[in-house]
């Protein structure tokens, strides 16, 4: 997923947060 409006899609939704982690790891 493309984090350049991650802050902002990070308030859309929490589980976009596991969404995040998946990426990140």
């Amino acid at each position: 997923c493309d984090h350049t409006n991650y802050p902002a899609h990070v308030t859309l939704a929490p589980e976009t947060l596991a969404s995040l982690a998946g990426d990140l790891r």
